[in-house]
């Protein structure tokens, strides 16, 4: 149509234009809603989705070489196929996240010390799930990928701040510290081979293995570390760590909290973060269950 039209006069074919683009932006949304639908009752929807986000993908390419013609009306459908590209990646990473959640549940408990066999069903329903984002175009997938990279990191701190166990025997805690660098540096290489971007994730493993594992006399050099790099880490962060590695209060505690404050006193201007925060949206749990001797 556009062809025919220009053929006749640049007007016509500036308004061809733009009834097409118009049209083309109400049935991307209907078509998105349609595909909502669908995924209730699909009982694999993952492949739809993933050639829907690629069709998307190669739509919004095509729609980029008709931007000199109308402007407007072009930034208007790009606005609403980014959209909906974002909008099935949150469907994606919301629905593996469902999968994983009791799994990550099951995590830093006494059983959790003695058996892997909880995470490595994480991993294994992770892999699975995966698989498909291999057929998926870039750059969303790096960009659904990196963010499933840092969802997964965050759930698994999240584990920790609960405050559900406490570790006073150090032969315990010194295992606890080891298999949670092992774990999320599993966590890690997985998104790695998947083409993660989140590089910035990757030294927060090191930073909690050292500072659990840690003697307690070299506890302020680690926290010195681990604020460095994340910036973003608050008082209730540090006394769940603490907690978790068997100091739940007492003079020990008080004085590393108060290190703590001065340390983030001493910062004349707060550090400037060259990542998303990654601690600041982590509540921590109250104490609901009894220390683990």
């Amino acid at each position: 149509h556009l062809k025919e039209s220009g053929k006749i006069s640049k007007d016509l074919k500036k308004s061809v234009l733009c009834y097409c683009l118009e049209e083309l932006t109400n049935f991307i949304h209907c078509y998105q809603q349609d595909l909502k639908d669908r995924k209730q009752s699909a009982s694999s929807p993952l492949p739809l989705l993933v050639v829907s986000i690629n069709s998307y993908t190669d739509l919004e390419e095509f729609v980029k070489t008709l931007k000199q013609d109308n402007a407007a009306h072009f930034e208007k459908v790009e606005k609403t196929l980014k959209n909906s590209v974002q909008e099935l990646n949150k469907i994606l990473s919301d629905d593996l996240l469902f999968q994983a959640l009791p799994c990550f549940k099951k995590l830093m408990t006494s059983k959790w010390l003695t058996s892997s066999e909880d995470f490595n069903q994480l991993i294994r329903k992770t892999e699975m799930y995966c698989k498909d984002f291999k057929k998926m175009k870039q750059p969303n997938c790096q960009v659904l990928i990196s963010d499933l990279h840092y969802q997964f990191v965050r759930e698994y701190i999240i584990q920790i701040m609960k405050m559900s166990i406490s570790w006073k025997l150090p032969a315990r805690r010194v295992t606890a510290a080891n298999k949670i660098k092992d774990e999320l540096g599993r966590i890690s290489k997985m998104y790695q081979e998947f083409g993660t971007t989140a590089s910035w994730l990757f030294p927060v493993t090191q930073h909690l293995f050292e500072f659990i594992n840690a003697n307690y006399t070299d506890l302020e050099s680690k926290l010195v570390a681990l604020h460095k790099d994340y910036p973003d880490i608050g008082e209730e962060h540090i006394s769940a760590l603490l907690y978790f590695r068997g100091i739940s209060r007492g003079r020990k505690k008080s004085k590393l909290m108060q290190y703590f404050s001065q340390l983030e006193e001493s910062m004349k201007e707060p550090i400037k973060p060259t990542h998303p925060f990654l601690f600041a949206d982590i509540k921590t749990g109250p104490v609901t269950c009894l220390p683990s001797f």
